[in-house]
């Protein structure tokens, strides 16, 4: 069954690696922006496009893996999404802890909802496919939503360097 899905997974782990080298160009061109000690939210948005990224990228290459098992596949995706899930919610945690001047809460309900969506998708599939030994196409959706995520997180990236570098109004909500 996982060979009906190779098309998929290796469309979706091209598209997130073009995707995380364009993000590398734009955090490259905009460092001071980006990374400087007065703008921890485009660093935290530009860490979890990444992370969002990798996760797609590292599910692709696994499906592709020669002679890994369904049961193996099925681990190490749930695996994968159990640990960048715990970093999802302590970065969660913190942020309503500490909300930044430049983020509802509402804000960040919806940024990192998106992505713990995605990561359960990956969660539930892994721990299915354990099970049952088949390729779950909930796995493929869960690639989808971080995907999509990861480029709308990125396009908030964008905007955010470019009100920055030229003082553009604050966007209206």
């Amino acid at each position: 069954m996982i060979q009906a899905w190779h098309d998929y997974f290796g469309m979706m782990g091209a598209i997130a690696a073009t995707l995380l080298g364009l993000l590398f160009v734009s955090v490259s061109i905009n460092a001071d922006i980006i990374l400087g000690a007065t703008h921890k939210h485009s660093m935290h948005l530009a860490e979890q496009a990444f992370h969002n990224y990798i996760a797609v990228v590292v599910v692709s290459l696994l499906t592709f893996y020669p002679g890994i098992s369904n049961s193996s596949l099925g681990f190490s995706i749930l695996l994968l999404s159990g640990l960048y899930s715990i970093r999802v919610l302590v970065r969660f945690y913190l942020s309503l802890r500490t909300p930044l001047a430049v983020e509802s809460r509402i804000g960040a309900v919806r940024r990192y909802g998106s992505t713990l969506a995605g990561f359960l998708m990956f969660a539930i599939g892994g721990a299915q496919m354990m099970m049952d030994m088949q390729i779950q196409p909930v796995i493929a959706l869960g690639a989808l939503v971080l995907l999509s995520s990861a480029t709308a997180i990125s396009w908030e990236l964008l905007v955010r360097v470019a009100e920055t570098r030229y003082g553009a109004n604050k966007r209206e909500h």
